[in-house]
């Protein structure tokens, strides 16, 4: 067996990622654009089949309203955080002094220590939960995994 993804396991992958990503992309198709407020607070059933919020909008309505907008900052920031770390794990890897080396990585490596939910957390509220401040935190809190992997893969694969 070759050293890539078994069948198995790729199918299974399959399986749990095609419906969330279906109902991100389908949910804003299949629901109104201005979610009424028709149900009683909190009420189970009626129609309703995650129920209701505080307000009386059907909560299925407004995940599935909200799910584009969450695939999209994620997608985003995992493009943000390749783009950027394979600038900088590529440029470190592919340079001949060691202090190019150290310029590069070693800031990358001063985020490692940041607690990921919480600094999205505090982005989150200090941007009042908008999109792109998001997205940046997200792929900032990336960056340093992406550099240091594919440096370490390029001077493996260097020799």
């Amino acid at each position: 067996m070759s050293a890539g993804v078994r069948p198995g396991r790729a199918l299974g992958g399959a399986f749990l990622l095609v419906p969330p990503v279906a109902a991100a992309v389908v949910g804003p198709l299949v629901t109104d654009s201005a979610i009424a407020s028709d149900g009683m607070p909190f009420a189970v059933g009626d129609g309703h089949l995650f129920g209701t919020d505080a307000l009386g909008r059907d909560v299925l309505a407004l995940v599935l309203r909200g799910g584009a907008s969450a695939l999209g900052v994620a997608c985003a920031a995992v493009a943000l955080a390749v783009l950027v770390g394979a600038v900088l794990g590529l440029a470190a890897a592919s340079s001949r002094s060691r202090w190019l080396d150290d310029l590069l990585m070693r800031p990358v490596e001063l985020l490692l220590p940041l607690p990921s939910l919480l600094v999205i957390s505090v982005v989150g509220v200090g941007w009042r939960g908008h999109p792109v401040a998001v997205a940046l935190a997200v792929a900032a809190l990336n960056v340093p995994a992406v550099a240091r992997l594919l440096r370490a893969a390029a001077l493996d694969a260097a020799g």
